[in-house]
């Protein structure tokens, strides 16, 4: 199981969105330069997981869901 993010509108996928799937299928999406593989950060951490392309630019942002209520 490989985890991707979308870089293309790829049905029912939208741009920056992640899913999981096979390497088979991850594969072609990458190769098609559709997405980009994902490297896992902790899991269960929001944010934790950072492309390949984010790497060596500071990683992940944190970010507060939408409509989520405030502590």
């Amino acid at each position: 199981m490989k985890i991707i993010k979308f870089l293309a509108r790829v049905s029912p996928y939208q741009p920056n969105e992640t899913a999981g799937f096979p390497e088979e299928v991850a594969k072609s999406y990458v190769d098609a330069k559709k997405a980009e593989y994902v490297n896992a950060g902790k899991a269960g951490k929001k944010g934790a997981a950072t492309t390949e392309s984010d790497a060596g630019a500071g990683g992940s942002k944190d970010e507060t869901a939408i409509g989520a209520p405030e502590a």
